[in-house]
């Protein structure tokens, strides 16, 4: 692939098109099917997208290695979700909630950590050639 970071651009765009889609099915009274089947996909993708587009975006230099931090930010998306399920199990058994909790923050943080890989090592090929 001779230049990678064209995707940067679309990758963002795509999130920003998430966000405001998780935020008109948060506020709206009975929303429109389409952003309701683009809410529940997201939940399964943003995480690893995300990590990836910061890990394109940013690239392996060891300048901006601090910034790659920022891929965390939409970690609390799928824990919107995730929290009433698991907020029970806190109340009523304590370790089976923290462990379904800790488990899921985990799998988050794993997506999120392989896409990063992912995007700074397509980076890393893409300023080689």
């Amino acid at each position: 692939m001779k230049n990678p970071q064209i995707y940067v651009k679309p990758l963002l765009w795509f999130h920003l098109i998430v966000c405001l889609s998780w935020l008109y099915v948060f506020h709206a009274q009975e929303p429109h099917y389409l952003p309701v089947t683009l809410f529940i996909w997201s939940i399964f993708a943003i995480q690893f997208s995300w990590g990836f587009t910061i890990g394109l975006a940013v690239g392996p230099a060891r300048k901006d290695r601090g910034r790659l931090w920022w891929s965390l930010l939409t970690i609390f998306m799928p824990l919107y979700l995730m929290a009433p399920m698991i907020l029970p199990l806190l109340f009523g058994a304590p370790l089976v909630g923290l462990a379904y909790f800790s488990a899921v923050l985990i799998i988050l943080g794993s997506e999120t950590y392989t896409g990063l890989l992912l995007g700074v090592k397509m980076h890393s090929e893409g300023s080689d050639l």
